[in-house]
């Protein structure tokens, strides 16, 4: 469901959430499924299999292995 419009405070948040995945280079992207492009600054680069990495928020880990991506907020 959209959301409203919201007068005087910018614009509305968009309805899309984020779909992480590796690029071949071995960075994870976060692609927001609103828009189907790259969230500049989401993501996290040069991974590495077996790899822990901290966001760029600051309070999520991203834990890599060969067979999947965790990704674990505190």
């Amino acid at each position: 469901m959209p959301h409203p419009p919201r007068s005087g405070y910018g614009p509305a948040p968009t309805a899309g959430t984020r779909l992480y995945t590796l690029s071949q280079d071995a960075s994870l992207l976060a692609i927001d499924t609103a828009t189907n492009a790259v969230a500049p600054g989401e993501g996290v680069p040069g991974l590495s299999a077996s790899d822990v990495a901290l966001g760029p928020d600051g309070h999520t880990f991203y834990a890599l292995s060969v067979a999947d991506l965790r990704i674990i907020g505190f």
